[in-house]
């Protein structure tokens, strides 16, 4: 507890070895009864800060790793600290100390590196805003914690974003300038898929006055090209704030040594990025500084408009700023300069659209316009202008005027469409949804649904649909806005949450919550629902309703998001008191851990079955196809394959022969089959490997097992058979062929029929695969062939020779991201290999060659993000007891199988008791023929038991087929069960009591 180490040292020597020990023993005890407690309320600092450093620098890595892989104790951190980064620092800690053991803890490294993974994401399912609710709330010592428990870079960088802006609205400028500093440091490891996080980041903080930080971020972009695009953001939004100084100082900077120059290439002006001068241009001619804006154009012309303008940059710009403010003397003086008629035409076109202060000077304009079809254009602007203005008449009268090709005032005379239906469809895509809203709010919405009801393109129909569906929800049609909804909410464009909101925003002005809610739940999305009754919440709060806002998020299981947007909502509306609480409730929802999903725990059960844990493996696969049910047939294929692994070897084949389609069934049923060679059973295997198709390698593989089955018992002439007919699908193989072939030729050589193998490999198309068995063939000409080929353990990779499963790791490193840790680890493992004084041979009899690579593979457990899909079943080929600690770590179960119960109806898999008697005693009596209705019942019985060895099947299925297998009355059984066997047992033996088959 002394924190000077020299005092320290000095006080343990003069206390002598005996009585530090005895110090030391009563530290741990003390230790010990809190964290049998579970770290309760009320615990220590010190024991939540410094024991920890203790057991650090004492070397004790057994206390850590107690601590580090304690939930209770990252809780208490997570309440004190308001954050995961002191637990993240103790499993990190933890972590890097078994890795610098000779012989670690695989299972404990697991089990740590599960819960790093799981405390690094744990915050992602937080809002990133929380941090700026909590410092708005008073508490930014906890918001800070927070935004540094986001592991994802974007998410970081969004908390951390808001975070600077509040503590900045509150004034604490020291603390914001240490919030900026953190978010610059993140923003330079996002991604190249991120550059909007940046974007946001630069626009909140320019929006805020800070300039100078926003350029900062802005350059601190890992990449040259989203460093461009954000810059050029911060040039808009300085523009628009009116400092164009800056703008025009900021865009000059940008030269293609920052990005690409695409668009406008930089040639003869040192490589500027024209495209930021371009908003700039515009700007200062809007601002009255015409002569200005023409200069810095002239200063940077691209090969297009020294083409076609001129050699001024960005000329229709520069021209509408000018025809806009009224600048008409430069406006005529740069057109007139333009050297081609139809680019000066085009030109007056454009600057008839940006509108002079007067419509009839725009009117005025566009009449001028020599080319017929560009004043088409010119005249449909001002038609637009009137409309928005309400005068239709007008609009009508110069929309006649509109030079319009014979063949299409025939066909409208011929369609007998009215002045305004063919004012309205000859209007742009993009003027339309601002008609549209017009209109409505003009008191006209059914001659606008006429309008959008004739849009034929589907994408521009759905935009002007939403536009009237809005407008008529703010004009109180919501019966009407809904319908509309109704009709196009899946077509393309039709933004689906501004009808809802503005729907149900209507519904709230007039009183009706319950139907703002009704309208919420009708979105077609989760996410979506969710947005809307955000925006419920924070109407409700915004108007003094805190309460209703509340229940509102209690009724979504208090939903971190809800909460943290009506925390944030209650800070802005002074409620400090509300928005802390709410805001702490938010963040402390998430500590749980979530229930794993399907994929999760099939990876858990194919380590388990690495492990030889197979009744746990069955548990945790069956709990997978229930969560799947019948929506993934990859995952129920990927869950037959597992249970064929584990020995359920009835139900795995059930559920392979379940799929419809081949990429589904086929490896099921390929792993069932092999599955069954294993057992001994090949006369059912064979059975499965008949129900195949031909046209897949998976049946070719499938062969293969059972041929070498064969060839091991003896029956060597079967063995042939299956073979040759294994051979004749795998030269037809359009996918495959190569491998499979290989396959083959493997088994015809065990067999001694060489000739055979040799026809084969002339059949093989693939170089490689050719090579390999003509290899093959040549080395059985010199040496019998071992159809028992034991299982390599060291492989050549990177700089020598290492153990299989570290090269297995090292691969699936390299999949993740890691690849400077996949070097070092085979850079480890060779090291091993070559200063090891036993033979390869000698190395791989040897019983410690798991504790040697251990550290190998703890140490590439520190350096991956994800323990799942990874490492996990490799470990378990090491350490048979990773998984199990990885389950136990997770709080599943894997205790005995459950008892069936049914205290509420004896059904057995749909069967009364008497039904399912007679069927096991007419499949005896039939000679023990396999019986598929029977088949199906024992594997029900099993799944309902949860798990393959179920006492009762087995009994069952000893009393049909005859076959030998344990007890008749088993321990497991149910009274009930036990009775069904003694009224079979009587059936067969004709009522004398017969208590054996």
């Amino acid at each position: 507890m002394i924190a000077d180490t020299g005092q320290r040292q000095r006080v343990t020597d003069e206390a002598g070895q005996r009585v530090t020990a005895d110090c030391a023993a009563a530290l741990h005890a003390w230790a010990e009864s809190y964290r049998v407690g579970g770290w309760p309320d009320g615990t220590p600092e010190y024991l939540m800060d410094g024991y920890f450093r203790l057991l650090e620098s004492t070397g004790d890595v057994h206390r850590m790793t107690a601590c580090g892989t304690d939930r209770a104790r990252h809780a208490r951190l997570r309440a004190l600290t308001g954050g995961d980064v002191a637990a993240v620092h103790e499993v990190a800690a933890c972590q890097a100390a078994l890795a610098a053991q000779d012989a670690p803890d695989l299972a404990a490294a697991a089990v740590l590196a599960l819960l790093h993974d799981e405390l690094s994401v744990r915050g992602d399912r937080l809002p990133t805003s929380l941090p700026a609710t909590l410092t708005a709330a008073g508490d930014s010592v906890r918001a800070d914690q927070l935004a540094r428990s986001f592991a994802a870079p974007a998410r970081r960088a969004g908390a951390f974003t808001g975070l600077a802006l509040a503590l900045l609205d509150e004034g604490r400028l020291a603390e914001a300038r240490r919030a900026i500093d953190e978010l610059v440091l993140t923003i330079a490891k996002l991604g190249a898929s991120d550059e909007k996080v940046t974007e946001d980041a630069v626009l909140r903080l320019a929006a805020a006055g800070q300039w100078t930080s926003a350029e900062r971020i802005a350059r601190a972009a890992p990449s040259r090209s989203a460093r461009v695009v954000v810059l050029r953001a911060l040039v808009d939004a300085q523009i628009a704030a009116g400092h164009l100084d800056q703008a025009e100082h900021l865009a000059l900077t940008l030269t293609s040594d920052d990005g690409g120059t695409d668009g406008y290439h930089g040639d003869d002006t040192g490589g500027a990025d024209r495209r930021a001068l371009i908003p700039v241009i515009a700007a200062l001619a809007a601002d009255g500084q015409g002569a200005r804006a023409e200069s810095l154009a002239r200063a940077f012309p691209g090969p297009d408009s020294i083409r076609e303008h001129g050699g001024v940059l960005a000329l229709p710009h520069l021209v509408m700023a000018l025809a806009a403010t009224g600048q008409d003397e430069q406006f005529h003086r740069l057109v007139r300069a333009v050297p081609d008629e139809r680019n000066r035409n085009r030109l007056l076109a454009t600057a008839t659209m940006a509108a002079p202060h007067d419509v009839d000077q725009a009117e005025e304009a566009a009449r001028s316009v020599a080319d017929d079809l560009d004043r088409a254009e010119a005249l449909k602007g001002v038609v637009v202008r009137l409309l928005l203005a309400g005068d239709t008449e007008r609009a009508l009268s110069v929309a006649r005027e509109i030079p319009v090709g014979p063949l299409v005032r025939a066909l409208r005379v011929k369609l007998g469409q009215s002045d305004t239906d063919f004012l309205l469809d000859g209007l742009g895509h993009h003027a339309r949804p601002g008609v549209v809203r017009a209109l409505v709010e003009q008191g006209q919405p059914d001659l606008a649904e006429s309008f959008v009801s004739r849009i034929s393109n589907d994408g521009d129909c759905a935009a002007a649909s939403c536009e009237l569906a809005v407008a008529l929800a703010m004009t109180g049609n919501t019966a009407r806005a809904e319908a509309l909804y109704a009709e196009h909410r899946r077509r393309l464009r039709f933004d689906d949450s501004a009808v809802l909101k503005a729907v149900a925003l209507t519904h709230l002005e007039t009183g009706a919550l319950d139907e703002a809610l009704r309208t919420a739940h009708t979105a077609d999305t989760p996410h979506l629902a969710l947005q809307l009754l955000r925006d419920i919440a924070v109407w409700l709060v915004e108007n003094g309703m805190t309460a209703e806002a509340e229940r509102l998020a209690a009724s979504q299981d208090d939903h971190p998001e809800m909460l943290a947007t009506i925390a944030a909502t209650a800070a802005a509306e002074g409620d400090a008191a509300t928005a802390r609480r709410l805001a702490w409730r938010a963040a402390e929802l998430p500590q749980a851990t979530p229930g794993l999903p399907p994929l999760r725990l099939l990876l858990l059960a194919e380590a388990l079955v690495e492990g030889e844990e197979h009744a746990f493996a069955c548990q945790l696969t069956e709990r997978a196809v229930v969560l799947v049910g019948t929506s993934n047939d990859v995952l129920l294929s990927r869950a037959a394959v597992v249970l064929a692994r584990a020995g359920d070897l009835s139900r795995a084949e059930t559920l392979a022969r379940s799929f419809s389609f081949w990429s589904h069934r086929e490896p099921a049923l390929e792993a069932a089959a092999s599955a069954y060679v294993d057992a001994g059973d090949v006369a059912r295997a064979q059975s499965v490997v008949d129900a195949m198709d031909s046209g897949h390698e998976h049946k070719v593989r499938a062969m293969v097992a059972v041929a070498t089955a064969l060839t091991r018992a003896g029956d060597r002439d079967r063995a042939r058979v299956v073979a040759a007919e294994a051979k004749g699908i795998a030269q037809d193989l359009s996918y495959g062929q190569g491998p499979a072939l290989l396959a083959v030729i493997g088994v015809l050589l065990g067999l001694g029929d060489v000739a055979e193998a040799e026809q084969a490999v002339g059949a093989i198309s693939g170089y490689h695969e050719s090579e390999a068995a003509r290899k093959m063939v040549s080395e059985a000409r010199t040496e019998p062939v071992a159809t028992d080929a034991p299982r390599r353990t060291w492989v050549s990779e990177g700089p020598g020779e290492v153990p299989a499963v570290v090269a297995e790791v090292a691969r699936w490193l390299k999949e993740a991201g890691d690849e400077a840790g996949a070097a070092r680890l085979l850079a480890d493992a060779a090291e091993d290999a070559r200063n090891a004084d036993t033979s390869r041979d000698a190395r791989d009899a040897e019983a410690g060659l798991p504790a040697r690579v251990s550290r190998l593979l703890a140490r590439g457990l520190c350096g991956i993000g994800r323990l799942w899909d990874f490492v996990l079943p490799s470990l378990a080929a090491v350490d048979r007891t990773v998984p199990v600690a990885v389950a136990e770590a997770l709080g599943l179960d894997h205790s005995a199988p459950r008892a069936v119960d049914r205290r509420h109806g004896c059904s057995y898999a749909g069967l009364t008791a008497d039904q399912l008697i007679v069927s096991v005693v007419l499949c005896r009596r039939a000679g023990r023929a396999e019986n598929p209705d029977l088949l199906v019942v024992l594997d029900e019985l099993r799944r309902d038991y949860g798990h393959h060895a179920c006492p009762f099947a087995a009994s069952l299925e000893r009393l049909a087929y005859g076959t030998h297998g344990p007890a008749l009355f088993q321990e497991g059984m149910q009274p009930d069960e036990a009775e069904i066997v003694s009224r079979i047992l009587e059936e067969l033996s004709g009522g004398r009591g017969q208590q054996a088959p």
